[in-house]
């Protein structure tokens, strides 16, 4: 069952775009949780709410439609194309033509299109919000070397040396 906090971060997810770790700590989790807000989306309660607020099938049926969500779009083609050549041109992109307007210099169409910028954004809130992306892989090292050359030209040149082939061996 979801607590209080994991209800409040959801409704003010909801309120901010989708950002999970700015309603955390508006709903009064700590910096350090809000900073791992993975430790959110995997509890059992936070599960719970985007199956009540957001089932699969839900997702399923909307991430369709808006995957066939169309917009018109307008383009200029050479007045030698024929009104064929153009509609096979749009129409190998996966468009569909709406109008074509014949002018003196250039024919102008205007055609439907994918409309992929409203369906990604509302997907990505929607895969975040139930955390479905993975999670980022990355790795930190961090050498320190400590030595006293004392102005020794030899260890000058050894330590330009290691330095050198130890960068080739990380850039392998």
């Amino acid at each position: 069952m979801p607590t209080l906090k994991q209800k409040k971060t959801f409704k003010f997810t909801l309120e901010n775009g989708g950002r999970v770790s700015k309603a955390m700590k508006k709903a009064g989790y700590s910096d350090a949780m809000a900073r791992n807000p993975q430790k959110l989306t995997e509890a059992n309660g936070w599960k719970e709410l985007m199956q009540a607020y957001l089932p699969d099938e839900s997702l399923a049926r909307k991430h369709q439609e808006l995957l066939n969500n169309r917009a018109i779009d307008h383009m200029v083609f050479p007045v030698a194309m024929t009104d064929g050549e153009i509609t096979d041109m749009v129409e190998s992109i996966g468009c569909r033509v709406k109008k074509i307007k014949h002018g003196k210099t250039v024919n102008h169409v205007w055609f439907f299109t994918i409309d992929a910028q409203s369906a990604g954004k509302a997907l990505d809130m929607a895969y975040k919000l139930k955390g479905l992306y993975a999670a980022e892989k990355t790795a930190n090292v961090n050498l320190n070397l400590n030595a006293d050359i004392q102005l020794d030209p030899k260890a000058y040149e050894l330590r330009d040396r290691y330095e050198k082939e130890l960068f080739d061996q990380l850039n392998d």
